[in-house]
């Protein structure tokens, strides 16, 4: 069987105004060295057809992944939601064990949390952020919880301004 891995791409938020100027960036994950997530990392997009669905648990997994990504590192918001949630769905049908399924399921999670960021469903994204985390206690995970924690505040305070 294969061995997934995850790769990630970053989505930088960036923020600038006379006061303050910082980049803010979210961790989006892809399964390494499936022929979708090279596609996204060399061309920032997926050649694909829309209706093409891989025929395994496996590769439908790491091509909702990719397009998950690909759609997200687009704008395209509502295909990135759909693909997100799909991956996530597409977890329980993986053959590995459950600690591995806990890692992907909360990878998902975390990409799927992004969109709603980005849709600015933040009580949504704020849960789904803390629900990976505690899934799976992960240096993607944390750093996403942290940049939605730091974006937050930084919204926070230039509303006060």
């Amino acid at each position: 069987m294969k061995h997934l891995t995850l790769k990630t791409a970053t989505l930088i938020f960036g923020l600038a105004t006379s006061s303050i100027a910082c980049a803010n960036t979210f961790k989006l994950a892809m399964v390494e060295d499936s022929q979708w997530s090279q596609s996204v990392i060399t061309k920032g997009d997926l050649q694909q057809g829309a209706d093409f669905v891989p025929a395994d648990a496996l590769s439908y997994f790491e091509f909702k992944m990719a397009t998950c990504v690909s759609n997200l590192m687009a704008s395209e918001l509502e295909q990135a939601k759909i693909d997100c949630q799909s991956a996530l769905d597409g977890v329980a049908n993986l053959p590995v064990n459950k600690a591995t399924k806990n890692k992907y399921y909360a990878f998902s999670l975390s990409n799927l949390a992004v969109v709603n960021y980005m849709q600015e469903n933040f009580r949504l994204a704020y849960s789904q952020f803390t629900q990976a985390k505690q899934v799976y206690d992960h240096k993607v995970t944390v750093s996403n919880m942290l940049t939605f924690n730091e974006l937050m505040t930084q919204n926070y305070l230039l509303a006060k301004n």
